[in-house]
């Protein structure tokens, strides 16, 4: 992880989509009001930050991850981000373009009109200048120009547009960059609910905006709803004399990942999970001058901040975790809190070590250096694996079989799922749904049952990748997706299966019948056909084939599945979506009620529900298949 930057936001998302039919200055002024009141309180920074999946309905925060690698800095290169409501993407020639939502200006169009397409023209990013990245926070939008200048516009509540003003909303990019001290460029960039963050070309890490429990690290007054940066200080956060950070995990607290291998916390210390060793709650608003004591030449190689605990990898492969401890999560023994590490890792067993490690609220994962997994904490639903809570890692792994190791391992909030070395797939804990694909009787797990059917899951450690043959645009590639109550996988042969929840046929199966583990037999996606990316909707499915054609199936009320009806489908059709003469997809995303598609020329379109203009094409009007010009781009 040494010398390589990252940023991960982690955010709690809780908050409750208004209906369409609400009038706007009604939502508006609730969301004001309602911000208000959790800024009081300190959760204005633990929400809205950006969604990279699916929602999904537990405690845990979820994590964006930008950055690059190696020991050079990289953009994090996002071409399109959506929010709450409103999208951005960068075109191929660098324009940047918003649409939707414009209460606030966010869209930078110089208005605060809503609109359902993107402009003929692109945001003004100033003479000669294009866009590398782009973030969008709940209301606030924030993009990297190819010269590495920064530039926010939109909601500014918190002065999260770093634009040094009195808390102005800006409804178009200023003419002058962010102010990130002389010199210095921006290489990676993430917008929360009322906060930014950046790194910058020399390692600095800068943050400013809301500042409820003193996470921004500028040693700022903090605690209060006028807790806030309008502007990033001339210096970064003080990380110690010539130190530069490597990683940042940040959200009512903050830890940092120095280059030299030391760890910082600051923010909030409800439970002491900024490891500093003093009387917590004592909340810091900047990282100390010591780094966090993990024991006598020991450093850090990978850290997680769960909502109430930290856990970090030292570089000998120990494990130690501090903060809340109700429930043993942190390992040890006992349910005793500690606001610092213990000067023993946690045991894992006679000369184990970690190699990854999985936090959420209530329970730790991890997977040991042979391979071996063990989860301790609550053991709700068997979660765990092992039977019961545990508060310390048991002296037996988790089994997962005769002979059998880990390669990867998914904590959930109530159950979790590893893929094995030889490519079996096994999952212990709630089942209420099926979402432990045993083919059994719905019954949660105490230890781990095989995913039922012999498939031989992606059991690869590297990411792999799928790129077109015949364009510059690469498949998304995702081997798995999840839908509100059904799941689908590709298997290592491109055979696809789904399951959970079949009401309106998104499984793909032919039925409309709830099945707790993938079929023996694949979805039939035509004679020879195998699936390379799949994206699950809210009720629908959609998959890209080899051969680039793009089809979907399950709930079509809004005309999502792009047939031309907006009949349900339970499987399949024998022939795909029509995306225009010779044309194929590259990449596909499946929203709740609408698809969008790029194809193999660049091309955008998108179908379905339109009410609020989110197919891009000048209307607000539903259509059920794509349409024969793309979405006008400029």
């Amino acid at each position: 992880m040494i010398g390589t930057v990252y940023i991960h936001l982690l955010a709690v998302s809780r908050f409750m989509k208004s209906s369409a039919s609400h009038g706007k200055t009604v939502k508006s002024a609730f969301l004001v009001i309602l911000m208000i009141i959790m800024t009081q309180v300190g959760y204005l920074d633990l929400i809205n930050s950006p969604r990279t999946g699916n929602d999904s309905f537990d405690d845990d925060s979820s994590v964006m991850e930008t950055g690059g690698s190696g020991s050079s800095f990289a953009y994090a290169n996002d071409k399109l981000s959506v929010n709450h409501y409103h999208s951005c993407a960068i075109l191929d020639n660098g324009d940047l373009k918003c649409w939707g939502d414009n209460g606030y200006g966010q869209l930078g169009d110089g208005s605060t009109t809503d609109t359902n397409a993107p402009s003929s023209t692109a945001i003004d990013l100033g003479a000669g200048r294009t866009a590398v990245a782009v973030a969008t926070g709940t209301y606030h939008t924030c993009a990297i120009l190819d010269n590495g200048d920064l530039k926010c516009w939109g909601w500014d509540f918190g002065g999260q547009l770093g634009d040094g003003g009195s808390n102005t909303d800006t409804n178009a990019p200023s003419s002058t960059a962010i102010d990130l001290g002389t010199g210095r460029t921006a290489v990676a960039v993430a917008a929360a609910g009322s906060n930014t963050c950046a790194i910058l070309d020399n390692g600095d890490l800068k943050c400013w905006g809301g500042d409820a429990n003193g996470q921004l690290g500028d040693g700022g007054t903090y605690h209060n709803s006028m807790s806030k940066q309008v502007a990033p200080l001339s210096h970064g956060i003080d990380l110690g004399a010539g130190r530069t950070a490597v990683a940042v995990s940040t959200g009512a607290h903050t830890c940092a990942i120095l280059d030299n291998g030391d760890l910082k916390c600051w923010g909030w210390d409800n439970f002491g999970q900024l490891g500093d060793g003093g009387t917590n709650p004592t909340d810091t608003a900047a990282p100390s001058d010591t780094a966090i004591d993990l024991g006598t030449g020991r450093t850090a190689v990978a850290v997680s901040a769960g909502t109430y605990h930290t856990c970090a990898i030292l570089d000998n492969g120990d494990l130690k975790c501090w903060g809340d401890n109700g429930y043993g999560q942190l390992g040890d023994g006992s349910t005793t809190d500690t606001n610092a590490p213990s000067s023993t890792a946690i045991d894992l067993g006679a000369g184990r070590t970690a190699v990854a490690v999985s936090v959420l609220s209530d329970h730790t994962c991890a997977i040991l250096d042979n391979g071996e997994a063990k989860c301790w904490g609550l053991g709700s639903y068997g979660k765990l694996g092992i039977g019961g809570s545990h508060t310390a890692p048991s002296s037996q792994a988790i089994d997962l079989g005769a002979g059998r190791t880990a390669v990867a391992l998914s904590a959930g909030i109530h159950h979790t799922c590893a893929i094995l070395d030889n490519g079996e797939a096994k999952c212990w804990g709630y089942d209420f749904d099926g979402q432990l694909g045993d083919g059994g009787s719905n019954s949660n797990q105490l230890s781990p049952v095989s995913v039922s059917g012999s498939e031989t899951w992606d059991y690869s450690t590297e990411q792999s990748s799928i790129s077109s043959t015949s364009s510059s645009f690469p498949y998304a590639n995702d081997k798995v997706s999840t839908g509100i109550f059904h799941s689908c996988a590709i298997l290592d042969n491109g055979d696809l299966k789904c399951w959970g929840k079949n009401n309106f046929g998104p499984l793909g199966d032919g039925t409309n019948t709830d099945t707790n583990a993938p079929s023996s037999t694949a979805i039939d996606l035509g004679m020879g056909r195998t699936a390379v990316a799949v994206s699950a909707g809210a009720y629908h499915t959609c998959t890209i084939l080899d051969n680039s054609e793009l089809k979907c199936w399950g709930w079509n009320n809004f005309g999502q599945l792009g047939d031309g009806t907006n009949t349900h489908t339970n499987a399949p059709s024998s022939t795909a979506i029509d995306l225009g003469t010779g044309r194929t997809a590259v990449a596909v995303d499946a929203g709740s009620f609408h698809t969008c598609a790029i194809l193999d020329n660049g091309d955008l379109k998108c179908w379905g529900y339109n009410n609020l203009g989110s197919l891009g094409d000048g209307t607000n009007t539903d259509t059920n298949a794509p349409s024969s010009t793309v979405i006008d781009l400029g």
